[in-house]
């Protein structure tokens, strides 16, 4: 009781926009983890965690560019959560779409710059296949 005594006390000589503003700070941090979408991570599946691979560092990879591609591609869609969007894309989906921009501009800023519209687009479909299939199944099918 002390302790709701004193806090209401604080409150009181705070100034009322104060007050107002923590309040709808701290209704929708409340809020927001209460609906929050954790964005989806790509599957891992138990095989995967078996293998002596590293999951978006395609080592297996021969080329090093399509390397190069494909784990920043990995990186930037962890980085800005878009797995999800990734997932649900259908197969005529658009480049021209804010998602696939963010990733482009994230897989520029993480180190490559050298997408043309058709490996951007390889690029895409290869992280659908790993969205809903998982790395080790793209690994089986590129070898």
């Amino acid at each position: 009781m002390l302790f709701i005594n004193y806090s209401w006390e604080f409150l009181h000589k705070i100034n009322k926009k104060l007050i107002y503003y923590l309040f709808i700070c701290i209704y929708y941090k409340l809020f927001s983890v209460i609906k929050m979408n954790i964005p989806p991570i790509p599957p891992v599946y138990e095989e995967e965690t078996k293998n002596d691979f590293i999951l978006g560092k395609f080592e297996y990879v021969s080329d090093i560019n399509d390397r190069k591609m494909l784990s920043t591609a990995y990186s930037a869609i962890n980085i800005t959560e878009t797995w999800d969007y990734i997932y649900h894309l259908s197969s005529d989906y658009s480049l021209n779409t804010p998602e696939i921009n963010a990733i482009l501009n994230m897989s520029e800023t993480l180190g490559y710059s050298g997408h043309s519209g058709s490996s951007f687009r390889y690029v895409i479909n290869t992280m659908r296949f790993i969205s809903k299939k998982g790395e080790l199944k793209f690994k089986e099918q590129y070898f």
